[in-house]
């Protein structure tokens, strides 16, 4: 929960800038078809906000087809530094300088149900505490895959929140929040997380503690496209452990007491060994459950590794990813 004592404005929702960091992602023209499909008020600006992390411009054609016969204005820049700190922070700037009130952000391999905006809207105005409106991305295959893929926990979890339940951070996949965040209180993506990823879980934590309250908006829902690229254990292997990774950075990263940490270490160092244990016990049950094991062993290790590292590790660099 955000701290009470300190005093934040809650800008009226006049302008909205729907804006989606985007990087060789060819999954962009559903994105971009599904906000043109979004139910629009007819009391708040909207525009949308493609950010290309490509300085080929592998994004600008895509773009611009849409440009020629949409409604509602394109924007389009491009962020030549690669990093997913450097593009979302384009995108704030970009936004700010349009003179928008409000941003709200969409990944490049999501789509928007038609409500999606609306939903976000409603939100934000009827309940007077919460600054940041934060929404769920569920999963949805583009083919049919193998039940282990498919039963993975990561694919298939859902939220047990309740609508307007306070967070102390969100991701940016799906997220409406006030430009005043920048424009006041000077917060944007820390560069220490470029090639990382939880940059967005880094900000939205900072954010939060700066007074604005984040809200659980189940009503918003917009939905992750998976396809080949992630629907295969390699996949899920790297991503739980650059989620325990990345995770550990963000919870020491200020953290001055090193006995929390010190602990912390030796929690995942005795778990790590059960895990492995609970994993090879569980074939017992199925390759479902036995990838499941898995997949929460590597991010424990993940976890081990970045309280002993804390710092970036260029992980995702070397694979050119960006968008994720």
């Amino acid at each position: 929960m955000a701290d009470l004592d300190l005093k934040v404005t809650k800008p009226e929702l006049k302008y909205i800038i729907i804006a989606c960091c985007t990087y060789k992602r060819m999954s962009l023209d559903k994105t971009i078809s599904s906000l043109l499909n979004l139910t629009f008020p007819r009391d708040i600006k909207i525009e949308i906000l493609i950010v290309d992390n490509d300085k080929n411009q592998t994004a600008k054609a895509i773009v611009e087809k849409f440009q020629k016969f949409s409604n509602i204005k394109i924007h389009y820049t491009v962020e030549s530094k690669l990093g997913f700190a450097n593009v979302r922070n384009a995108a704030l700037n970009s936004a700010v300088k349009l003179n928008a009130s409000h941003l709200l952000f969409i990944d490049d391999d999501e789509i928007a149900a038609e409500d999606w905006l609306i939903n976000h809207i409603e939100f934000y105005r009827s309940n007077e505490a919460i600054c940041v409106s934060s929404g769920p991305t569920y999963k949805k295959f583009t083919k049919t895959y193998p039940k282990y893929i498919t039963n993975n926990n990561w694919f298939k979890r859902r939220s047990t929140k309740k609508l307007g339940q306070q967070r102390k951070c969100c991701a940016t996949g799906n997220v409406l929040f006030p430009l005043n965040i920048v424009t006041e209180h000077g917060i944007y993506f820390s560069e220490d997380f470029n090639f990382l990823g939880s940059e967005d879980v880094d900000f939205f934590t900072r954010v939060n503690k700066s007074g604005f309250t984040i809200g659980w908006n189940s009503s918003a829902v917009n939905y992750e496209l998976i396809d080949d690229d992630r629907a295969n254990l390699r996949w899920l292997f790297d991503r739980c452990f650059n989620d325990g990774y990345s995770g550990s950075v963000v919870k020491f990263r200020e953290e001055k007491n090193v006995f929390k940490r010190i602990f912390y270490i030796v929690e995942k160092v005795i778990l790590i060994p059960l895990n492995v244990l609970i994993s090879t016990l569980s074939l017992l049950c199925g390759f479902t459950v036995f990838f499941n094991c898995i997949c929460l062993t590597v991010k424990n290790l993940g976890k081990l590794i970045g309280a002993i590292r804390m710092k970036p590790m260029h992980y995702y660099q070397k694979r050119e990813v960006q968008g994720d």
